[in-house]
């Protein structure tokens, strides 16, 4: 195969970098631009071959996806986070960075994890019994500020190894620049059937008698309910088209997914952030209370009621980040 000049550079600085290596696997990271690809549009054509499929998107801020696994680990158990950070320390330490390329388009370890050590599931699928999972992906496309680059993480274990590394990321360069994918944003598509069940509405009332009478109490300060329900499609459902509708419909909102495989995704769009850390800076959204319809925030910072929620959040996040200082 006849690679550009680019990637023929690309092939000899990797293979110094590689004889040069401390150990005796590495991983190869490099990264290429890609003009204005969008990594929603574009994750399709990366992962078409790996089940896996990574979504983080701020756009028209920052936009990152990813697909397939190069390393990953799942964990269970009280020492769970600590388990990952050692994974972490060893993939960054085993990973070289053959190509230069902006800040926000470095090699990024992902990490899904429940709020409890070990999960009880009735499913089949063993994944459901991993409360954490840890994923250095195949492949990352990340864009910003009007640039996108394309990155490919890949085990080299001999010089056939990085030339094929070189070949399959000039390939898939190729691939995109090709490729004008559209997302299918269709606003009459209706995904569902008839047959779903109200049998949650009324336990929800119940739970809701309940909870106003523990608050009544003073035994509750706060209570969010939630409730489970489960939908039939009339066809199979591919998330990012419903994440592209997502993107026009909230604009404001930050879109995800963690797709582990074929059967079986964890997408949506959250208003609010649970924490960002950028140099040092710790960025942490706290809202409650619920705004009706049209609401233009007015109504919102008059009621005393959603003012009473959304200072007790605050102060409950305050007491907590001074509990964890040193």
């Amino acid at each position: 195969m006849n690679l550009e000049p680019v990637f023929s550079e690309l092939l000899v600085s990797s293979l110094q970098k590689w004889s040069a290596r401390k150990v005796d696997e590495c991983i190869l990271s490099i990264s290429v631009p890609v003009g204005q690809a969008d990594p929603l549009s574009t994750l399709a054509l990366v992962s078409e071959k790996h089940q896996f499929r990574f979504l983080w998107d701020l756009s028209p801020g920052l936009c990152f996806s990813a697909g397939g696994h190069c390393q990953s680990l799942d964990l269970s158990g009280p020492k769970r986070f600590e388990n990952a950070q050692r994974f972490s320390d060893e993939i960054f330490t085993r990973l070289i960075d053959i190509s230069p390329s902006p800040a926000f388009s470095a090699s990024r370890i992902l990490f899904s994890f429940s709020f409890f050590d070990q999960i009880k599931s009735n499913e089949k699928s063993i994944d459901d019994k991993f409360s954490l999972q840890a994923v250095l992906p195949k492949w990352q496309l990340t864009a910003k500020d009007g640039l996108t680059w394309l990155r490919l993480n890949s085990v080299a274990q001999n010089p056939s190894d990085v030339r094929e590394a070189i070949e399959r990321l000039w390939l898939i360069r190729e691939k995109i620049n090709r490729s004008l994918v559209q997302i299918v944003n269709d606003e009459k598509e209706n995904f569902l059937v008839d047959n779903f069940s109200d049998d949650w509405k009324s336990q929800y009332r119940d739970a809701l008698a309940k909870g106003i009478e523990l608050i009544n109490a003073g035994d509750l300060d706060k209570l969010v309910l939630a409730t489970r329900q489960r939908l039939s499609l009339k066809k199979p459902l591919d998330p990012l088209n419903l994440l592209a509708r997502l993107r026009v419909q909230q604009t404001n909102s930050c879109r995800f997914l963690w797709q582990k495989n074929h059967d079986e995704s964890f997408f949506g769009a959250s208003p609010e952030r649970l924490i960002s850390l950028n140099q040092n800076q710790l960025l942490i959204d706290a809202l409650a209370g619920t705004a009706k319809k049209g609401d233009d925030g007015k109504e919102l910072l008059a009621s005393s009621k959603d003012l009473r929620e959304h200072h007790f959040v605050v102060n409950s996040i305050i007491e907590q980040l001074l509990k964890k200082r040193y």
